[in-house]
Parts: structure tokens; C-alpha cells; sequence
């Protein structure tokens, strides 16, 4: 992305806002500075996803991975355009893959720590 771009993003939104939002959400595993810009970049275009043009899923833009650590062990998912894909298996929603993954029942959204405000 260009710098201009990235300038008016931040004006826009205000980065001070985002850079908050950034460290209150925390990461389940460790980031590089290159990881915590490239997630603001995300962040930013889940807030404004009629700006970014990329094709989304259940409010998630394809290709995120959520990551999540659970009794010792870390767990990946990949936003397809079919759904969440853990492991080989594409599951239409979080709660679905996060009951997977805990043999129980969980609100996937909860479980991830995310939150689109829905």
C-alpha cells in the first residue's frame, strides 16, 4: 500500500484509535512490528469493507488466519470464501471450528476473541 494511501487511512480513521484498538485486543501469539501494521491494515478494512474491494466472509476478509492457543496447543483458521478451513475441513461458521477444536459448545466469536459488533 502506498504511503499516501496509508496517510489518509490514518487521518481518516484516526490511527491513534486503531493503534489503541491494536493493543487492547491483544494477539494469542507473538507479533513483529511488520505482523502488528499488517493486522491495523486488516482492522482498518473491516471497518470500511465497502473501501477495500477484497471479497469477505461473515465480515472477515478472505485469507485472515485466526490463530488461537487452547490447553497448550495452537490452532489456525483460514477465512475461504466457503468458510473457515481448519485442518483440511471448511466449517460455515466460527462457533462450528471452535467446537471442533474444544470437543464442546462455544461462541466461535467469543473464542477467538474477535468482534465485528454483530
Amino acid at each position: 500500500m502506498k504511503q499516501k494511501e496509508r496517510q489518509e487511512k490514518r487521518q481518516a480513521f484516526g490511527w491513534h484509535a486503531l493503534e489503541h484498538l491494536l493493543e487492547a485486543s491483544g494477539s494469542p501469539c507473538p507479533e513483529t512490528p511488520e505482523i502488528k501494521a499488517e493486522r491495523g491494515e486488516k482492522l482498518w478494512r473491516q471497518l470500511h469493507p465497502e473501501q477495500s474491494g477484497i471479497p469477505q466472509y461473515d465480515g472477515f476478509e478472505q485469507g485472515t488466519v485466526l490463530r488461537k492457543r487452547w490447553r497448550g496447543q495452537w490452532y489456525q483458521l483460514t477465512v475461504t470464501p466457503d468458510g473457515f478451513l481448519h485442518e483440511g475441513k471448511v466449517f460455515k461458521t466460527l462457533s462450528g471450528a471452535a467446537n471442533h477444536i474444544t470437543g464442546g459448545q462455544r461462541n466461535g466469536k467469543e473464542f477467538f476473541g474477535v468482534n465485528h459488533g454483530n
